[in-house]
């Protein structure tokens, strides 16, 4: 047996099995990556759940390569020192409730595809294996297209399981999966950044539910349970919870109408203490900022661009309400702080627009051409900004205003404003009462009334031929490059703009699908609500019930199908 497997012969192996040696030899198939020898022990009579132990998987790891012997013996060392004693005869602890999803695991970080690929069909949650094996490749990033071949095998689960049975296929995008930290299929997806996963139509029937709660659900014959005629009333108080919380209801509360309100505060007249609608205001970003801290996880939340626009319109409304309870001038600088405020939160509104077919992949594309104007205003405007400046104005003290300078004029010559009275004139520039004046100047020369003129500025010939080559560079060749990249960038996301909106959306969708039914301010009750349930959780550790039918628990999990059951009219 042991030549038939280093030969790789399985045909002889066939005729020369013996039970005793079977686990010796599953581990050397293993090893030596033989995966037609571990079907063949499969089929055999080896027990996968008793072969695979916790030092065995431990040996898998650490036996890949013969190459790392010294690294291994260091490692061996300190694990004697630091080393645990168990009872390897307790099932409990040495074995794994779902050993192919270990070895799985263990064939993908080795980069052993047909291997993986091979024990991706054995055992259960086979659609969760392959959105983990998608994502552990995409983290490996030389290793894209293995990570491609289990997002398609994830993808045709999926559709297969949607053809069959509606329900259940929405039962296995939520369930619950303990072996996978109870994340879900739809999270895993979203993880992996699986377009096509998200985009199937079971993914998005779910979304759209969920976005609408039961305001939609009795519109979805895919979800009505066959044969059922009966119409059950459903309480005047469930009806009025389901309907502030469902997401859809949530975001027209959180935010048009506050919005509406911060509109009114800024546009009158304000007094020397803060009103009622003010107020209001206040409480509302306040405490939208504990809900941004009940949310937050800082690696992960500010990967996400809207999260960073919150926490910076926060922050600006914080410092203009600390302005704005002073005295005057402090009053007026918090007021206009306010004002400038406002525009982050305007622009926060663009995030609904992913919840829409039509709009929702402009928003990207606008992400995408904010860039390369980054690269204009960094590079071209800045340096010619600074030549001309430093060139006409060699004795400026260094103030706010100078940076100022820098940008200003260089800035409206993109638009076509070229300041023409400015550009071949000897001048020479002085400051008078703080103003910019431009008065004649040259070497020999006197003005209308006699007087000597003061010599021009050295090297000022030279603003004009800058300028000309500035023009030339940011006006016809770097503005029309800009239109052309962003036709192509409009060109190349419109091609997936249906994966890409698809995309998008769930993250909106679960934003306010998690959010606690109360707008704020009042959302502050929500908070006490779950940090005292916790609490009593911690202190009474109530005794676990038994754990829930699979069924019941894929169902538990499904706040679509939770809908279904709970509030079907």
């Amino acid at each position: 047996l042991s030549l038939a497997l280093a030969w790789n012969r399985v045909d002889i192996a066939r005729n020369h099995i013996f039970v005793n040696s079977l686990e010796q030899a599953m581990m050397d198939a293993l090893v030596l990556d033989r995966v037609d020898f571990v079907k063949l022990l499969l089929e055999n009579g080896v027990n996968i759940h008793h072969f695979l132990t916790i030092p065995r998987l431990e040996e898998l790891y650490n036996t890949v390569s013969l190459k790392r012997t010294e690294l291994r013996k260091k490692k061996a060392k300190k694990k004697k020192e630091e080393e645990v004693e168990i009872d390897v005869d307790d099932p409990e602890v040495c074995r794994f409730k779902y050993p192919f999803h270990e070895l799985m695991l263990w064939a993908v970080l080795l980069k052993r595809q047909k291997m993986a690929l091979f024990l991706w069909q054995r055992g259960e949650e086979a659609m969760a294996k392959a959105l983990v094996a998608c994502k552990l490749y995409k983290g490996m990033a030389h290793e894209c297209s293995e990570s491609e071949e289990f997002g398609q095998l994830a993808y045709e689960l999926l559709d297969q399981s949607y053809k069959h049975d509606e329900q259940v296929a929405m039962k296995l995008l939520t369930y619950e999966l303990v072996n996978w930290s109870n994340s879900t299929c739809l999270k895993l997806a979203v993880a992996a950044k699986q377009r096509d996963f998200i985009a199937h139509t079971c993914s998005q029937m779910l979304l759209t539910d969920m976005w609408m709660g039961c305001l939609r659900i009795g519109k979805n014959p895919g979800l009505k349970e066959e044969g059922s005629t009966k119409i059950r009333k459903v309480p005047i108080g469930k009806r009025i919870f389901e309907f502030y919380d469902a997401p859809f209801t949530k975001f027209w509360f959180n935010t048009v109408r506050y919005l509406m309100l911060y509109n009114y505060i800024i546009l009158v007249k304000m007094e020397r203490w803060p009103s009622i609608q003010e107020w209001t205001v206040i409480a509302y970003i306040l405490t939208l900022g504990t809900e941004k801290v009940r949310q937050v996880k800082i690696s992960v939340w500010l990967e996400d661009y809207w999260n960073i626009t919150d926490l910076v319109a926060i922050c600006t409304f914080l410092l203009g309400l600390m302005l704005r309870l002073q005295n005057e001038p402090y009053l007026g600088y918090g007021r206009v702080i306010y004002c400038i405020d406002i525009i982050f939160w305007y622009i926060r509104v663009l995030d609904i627009f992913g919840v829409n077919k039509y709009l929702g992949p402009y928003v990207m594309m606008i992400g995408k051409m904010v860039g390369l104007v980054e690269f204009i205003m960094l590079v071209v405007l800045m340096s010619f900004g600074v030549a001309r400046q430093a060139i006409l104005h060699p004795d400026e003290e260094p103030t706010w205003r100078l940076a100022r300078n820098i940008f200003y004029m260089p800035y409206w010559m993109i638009y076509g404003e070229v300041f023409a009275d400015s550009i071949d004139r000897k001048t020479r520039i002085h400051n008078f009462l703080n103003e910019k004046t431009l008065s004649p100047c040259g070497e020999h020369l006197y003005d209308e009334d006699g007087k000597k003129l003061p010599p021009c500025i050295p090297g000022a010939w030279l603003t004009p031929a800058i300028m000309a080559c500035y023009l030339l560079v940011a006006n016809i060749l770097l503005v029309n490059l800009l239109i052309a990249v962003f036709n192509n960038t409009f060109f190349e996301v419109k091609s997936i703009s249906n994966q890409v909106w698809k995309f998008q959306r769930y993250q909106l969708i679960m934003t306010f699908h998690d959010r606690p039914i109360l707008p704020p301010p009042l959302i502050i009750f929500s908070h006490l609500y779950i940090l005292f349930t916790r609490l009593f959780r911690r202190c009474v550790k109530k005794k676990q019930e038994g754990e829930l039918d699979e069924k019941d628990r894929g169902l538990s999990q499904c706040p679509l199908l939770k809908y279904f059951f709970n509030c079907q009219i």
